[in-house]
């Protein structure tokens, strides 16, 4: 701000500086809620944080939160920080009934977002898959679900992919196979133009050799029906004979 100041007969220009709030910095207060706060201050203390996703229920106190931390040693990692943190955050929201989606709160050391309203105006999560496809989900009350294979890679989609390969895992004892990752090897196929789906099964709902054998079978076939229908196939450029 410039003043003019006029002393005696002289006149002198005074240059006064005034602080203003930078464009589209708001309070620099971060607000979460419950042991998410805590939890937050203490990623921002590690030395090699990864991500840091929350989602709130804004018609209860309901909450949630993930976590990931980056390993410099390790190489093309999957899922990748991004997704194991997201992964965590919303299953969380899932169990305690928050409809809401979880948002980037801060990625490494930088805080992208003070609030869960300033996180849901960031475009941050479109990378990642956020609808009822996306990878790490937990059992809950569901014995069978699917999910997309690799959610680090674009889907192709039903106009361009080559088709479709669906992978079932196996079952053994009371092991939580359905948190393992896909092969890697998947990963060629998708390079080659193929979308792959996982099949997840929930252990305890097949106790037995018999009945798991039977059970994954029966629901492979159960998929390839669905896929069918969906058209998820490279398009027929074959002549039409005519009518």
């Amino acid at each position: 701000m410039l003043r003019r100041l006029t002393i005696g007969a002289a006149t002198v220009l005074c240059l006064l500086a005034v602080a203003f709030p930078v464009a589209g910095q708001g309070s620099t207060e971060i607000t979460l809620r419950g042991d998410c706060h805590t939890r937050l201050q203490e990623y921002q203390k590690k030395r090699h944080p990864g991500h840091f996703f929350y989602a709130e229920d804004p018609g209860s106190t309901k909450y949630s939160c993930g976590v990931s931390f980056e390993d410099p040693g390790e190489f093309d990692r999957y899922p990748s920080s991004a997704q194991a943190a997201f992964s965590t955050c919303q299953n969380g929201a899932d169990e305690r009934g928050i409809k809401a989606q979880c948002a980037l709160i801060a990625r490494g050391a930088t805080i992208v977002a003070r609030s869960y309203a300033e996180a849901q105006s960031r475009q941050d999560t479109s990378s990642l898959v956020v609808d009822s496809m996306r990878c790490g989900q937990s059992a809950l009350n569901r014995w069978a679900w699917t999910e997309r294979a690799f959610c680090d890679l674009p889907w192709h989609g039903p106009t361009k992919a080559s088709g479709i390969v669906i992978w079932n895992h196996g079952i053994s004892g009371t092991s939580v196979q359905y948190a393992s990752p896909v092969p890697p090897v998947f990963r060629l196929l998708h390079s080659r133009g193929w979308d792959v789906v996982k099949i997840a099964r929930n252990n305890l709902g097949e106790t037995s050799a018999e009945q798991s054998l039977y059970r994954g079978i029966e629901r492979t076939m159960e998929e390839v029906a669905v896929w069918a229908r969906r058209n998820l196939r490279r398009n027929d450029t074959r002549p039409q004979a005519a009518e």
